[in-house]
């Protein structure tokens, strides 16, 4: 259980993340596409100022952790949150019930929570990607002449 909380309070530390700082990147190579427009359309939505609350955040944070808690008892060996334009259920769910629009998290994001594996994961279209759990260190690689 110890391993799963730490799972957990990975994943959702990252979403609040984003929630505090928006991803305002578009979606690269992207941009002659009609998701450019889609992408405008949805920034706009998501002024400087209208950034959620410490207390929505807060809120978001703890209907997340009861969610990923209650897959992980119920025996899940994976759970996946989800983004298109817009976050995906159960991410939407749990916006709607905290008043955040969810347009603050980056767009065409996977996120898989494995509970099985012990790893937090996460990719976007276009190749970004990243693991949050555990924290793996990138050491420099020498460049060979």
């Amino acid at each position: 259980m110890k391993k799963n909380k730490a799972l957990i309070e990975a994943a959702v530390n990252w979403f609040v993340e984003k929630l505090k700082q928006p991803a305002r990147e578009g979606l690269p190579g992207d941009r002659e596409s009609h998701q450019s427009l889609m992408y405008m359309f949805s920034r706009i939505m998501v002024q400087k100022n209208d950034q959620p609350s410490e207390a929505k955040i807060e809120n978001f944070r703890k209907l997340l952790i009861k969610y990923l808690e209650g897959e992980a008892k119920n025996g899940r060996d994976r759970v996946n949150l989800s983004t298109d334009y817009s976050p995906e259920w159960p991410l939407s769910d749990i916006c709607v019930k905290t008043g955040i629009t969810g347009l603050e998290f980056p767009q065409k994001m996977n996120m898989w929570i494995n509970f099985k594996d012990g790893t937090v994961t996460w990719r976007q279209v276009h190749g970004h990607e990243g693991q949050i759990f555990p924290v793996v260190k990138v050491q420099k690689q020498k460049v060979l002449h």
